[in-house]
């Protein structure tokens, strides 16, 4: 569950920042109720309209087992 409360948190962020997310992968980290999670946000283009996929997968600290990953849209202007 806390490692969905980080996905929703980076994809919060991703959707409603000012600035449109630049395209490609980034990483980071993020501590929920004193639990340490590693995400990883892949963002690109879908070819033929004007919306970009926005991708975060969490996974535990220390480990490549994945516990949550979700899918967001995000209109371009």
């Amino acid at each position: 569950v806390l490692a969905a409360v980080v996905a929703e948190n980076r994809l919060a962020l991703l959707r409603t920042q000012e600035a449109v997310p630049q395209v490609g992968s980034r990483t980071g980290s993020e501590t929920q109720l004193g639990h340490d999670y590693r995400w990883r946000e892949q963002i690109r283009f879908i070819a033929g309209n004007d919306l970009m996929a926005l991708e975060v997968t969490v996974l535990a600290d220390g480990s490549e087992t994945e516990l949550a990953h979700l899918t967001a849209f995000r209109k371009v202007d």
